[in-house]
């Protein structure tokens, strides 16, 4: 299976590319499978375990 990761720094950018995500903060990690969203977190630790746990 093909993994891809994007990283954004800057909230605007965010914004700008990504309007239907509604992203207000920052920092913010959102996980997506092929298919739609699955994790919305501001915590990074968060995000790391899902990504360890499920993928």
């Amino acid at each position: 299976m093909k993994r891809t990761f994007s990283f954004l720094s800057v909230l605007e950018e965010v914004k700008n590319q990504y309007p239907d995500l509604k992203v207000e903060g920052s920092p913010f990690f959102i996980i997506f499978n092929h298919k739609e969203v699955v994790l919305r977190t501001s915590e990074l630790n968060k995000a790391i375990r899902f990504v360890e746990e499920n993928y």
